[in-house]
């Protein structure tokens, strides 16, 4: 009888191992050195990505002036280090203080990373506003395609995790998409059409745990659910063994990247074992939670609490292992008809109004509402970084992705990124890390956000050296990041 192996390069074995067994990768391929090695792979815990949008920047549009300061309180811009262009400072550096903006975040500051002045690759002649080329350049790395308004080039990076990640290890839900207010796409299919978020969180609930067997202290485990498990665990049982076997006709260097292959596999079956023969001590943060009640999602004034809600289903999701790619669009950019009319912010204007306050009270408020939308975010990460999970808590194993579509005073060359958690994947967190600076200009000296992008996808496995457009060679990861 034949093995999965039989007739096999050594490169397409080890090539095969990165996507097998159900699992996310844990090496790349031959020649990718730079691929981080992150510890969830070991320990058989998941890999997730959490894409939150908080768009308009940091405001100033109209000429108001010290917003920086609102994101991190850095006296005068001055460099830290001798270099203008890159540089990368800890938390614990008494110069460096999070701004009212981000100080939801205060408690995670060992979780957290700050990045500025990456820059998108903007061109004169694309089609479509300031803010719609920032939000299909944000996730994506192209812009429209010519003439056809609305259509991405290229997916949004988390569709793309979705079909090369998701579709194997949570097939019923590659991604999740969420929304808490119409507003302007900003995650795109592998066709390039919009991919809107769903606002409903009654039927967010229905899709995701309709199925899911009642859990708590005394419940058990549906038999399809089982059979589930039971048949993963056999795939991984061949895979080992053939693994096992295979490795010996491996060099020394194969032969390593193939026992940490097996130590992964080995704890992913753990997991499974765990799972069948004890279901409430195999997953006992997976709980299906309460069903929310229909809520007016045309109502501005429900956003806190839309959410609230939108955070426990993503929690819940995770601590099912339901899906693993997330994407959350708050409202704001293009759209100007939600009004703000919710604590601590209570006006009738827009998101997209504030923006443009040139006065002090009214970019006060808009300092207030990014910080709620930052404090989102925050609080998804608080709940993550509650559950344990293999290798430490279940936001080690996660990575949270804040990100806008303009930078400061409505441009798309001084964007600004806030990343939570991911410990795990490779992370080295407590950073603020700089990349040319305000006074530079689109062009100049500021990396091409797409290289973050590059990086996401190698901490979730894959090994991509390019997403999206590329500018003279402009290629592989973030320079420090993650680690």
């Amino acid at each position: 009888m034949s093995t999965p192996f039989a007739g096999w390069s050594r490169r397409r074995v080890l090539r095969q191992l990165a996507v097998g067994a159900g699992a996310v990768p844990t090496l790349a391929p031959l020649g990718r050195a730079f691929l981080p090695n992150a510890h969830a792979a070991s320990t058989g815990a998941p890999r997730r990505v959490v894409f939150i949008d908080v768009p308009l920047g940091l405001g100033g549009a109209d000429g108001w002036i010290g917003s920086d300061q609102h994101f991190l309180d850095i006296p005068s811009h001055t460099p830290l280090h001798d270099s203008p262009d890159r540089e990368v400072v800890p938390f614990t550096d008494p110069r460096v203080k999070l701004g009212t903006m981000l100080t939801p975040f205060a408690p995670l500051i060992g979780d957290l990373t700050v990045m500025q002045y990456l820059q998108c690759l903007w061109r004169e002649n694309d089609t479509g506003s300031t803010h719609g080329q920032g939000a299909v350049l944000g996730l994506t790395g192209s812009g429209f395609k010519p003439n056809k308004d609305g259509t991405a080039q290229r997916a949004s990076i988390d569709q793309y995790l979705a079909s090369k990640v998701g579709k194997i290890v949570t097939p019923a839900f590659p991604s999740l998409n969420l929304a808490v207010s119409p507003t302007t796409a900003t995650s795109f299919a592998l066709d390039g059409t919009p991919v809107v978020g769903n606002q409903d969180p009654v039927a967010v609930y229905g899709q995701l745990f309709g199925g899911l067997a009642n859990s708590g202290a005394d419940a058990k485990a549906d038999a399809a659910r089982l059979a589930r498990l039971a048949r993963r665990k056999s795939v991984l049982d061949v895979v080992t063994a053939d693994l096992s076997s295979f490795r010996k006709r491996l060099g020394t260097e194969d032969r390593a990247r193939a026992d940490a292959q097996l130590d992964a596999i080995r704890a992913l079956e753990r997991r499974l074992g765990d799972a069948i023969t004890s279901p409430t001590a195999g997953a006992s943060a997976c709980a299906r939670p309460a069903r929310p009640m229909p809520i007016d999602v045309d109502d501005s004034a429900n956003i806190p609490k839309l959410a609230g809600i939108m955070t426990d289903i993503v929690v819940a999701a995770f601590a099912c292992d339901l899906t693993r790619i997330v994407a959350i669009q708050n409202y704001g950019s293009d759209y100007h008809h939600s009004q703000c009319n919710f604590d601590p912010i209570n006006t009738k204007e827009s998101y997209h109004s504030l923006s443009h306050a040139t006065d002090a009270a009214g970019y006060a408020k808009f300092v207030a509402l990014k910080k709620f939308f930052y404090g989102r975010a925050a609080e998804l990460a608080m709940k993550l970084k509650q559950i344990p999970e293999a290798g430490g808590s279940m936001l080690d194993n996660t990575l949270i992705v804040a990100h806008a579509e303009l930078g400061t005073n409505h441009t798309l060359d001084q964007l600004h990124h806030v990343t939570i958690g991911g410990k795990n994947l490779g992370v080295r967190n407590g950073r603020y890390m700089k990349w040319g600076g305000p006074e530079q200009g689109h062009g100049v000296n500021n990396l091409e956000h797409n290289r973050l992008l590059v990086s996401i996808l190698n901490m979730m496995g894959l090994p991509d050296e390019q997403y999206g457009d590329e500018v003279e060679g402009n290629r592989g990861p973030l320079p420090g990041f993650p680690g």
